[in-house]
């Protein structure tokens, strides 16, 4: 077992845990709010809307550029799963 040397901050080695889960999550989701936001001012349209002009023909900028914004859209659900969300509370470890 892990122990987490006792300096006051936290009860027990779980919420430590539980807690820097949490701390993640939240990076993780803020990455990626910022990512979406970045492609959504560089493009001026939605990712829909871009998806379908790169229908027609990409670049490989374009394509790059498809795939992260795209990442970005699908998995904030799967660390909102990771962390016990909706929205982002930790189911109890104990």
């Amino acid at each position: 077992m892990i122990c987490i040397p006792d300096v006051g901050l936290y009860d027990s080695d779980i919420v430590f845990f539980r807690d820097l889960i949490r701390d993640v999550v939240v990076h993780r989701l803020n990455r990626y709010e910022n990512t979406i936001k970045k492609f959504e001012r560089k493009y001026a349209i939605s990712f829909s809307e871009f998806s379908d002009q790169l229908a027609h023909g990409a670049t490989i900028e374009e394509e790059d550029d498809w795939m992260e914004w795209g990442a970005a859209i699908n998995m904030p659900g799967a660390w909102r799963r990771v962390a016990g969300s909706p929205p982002l509370a930790m189911p109890a470890l104990v």
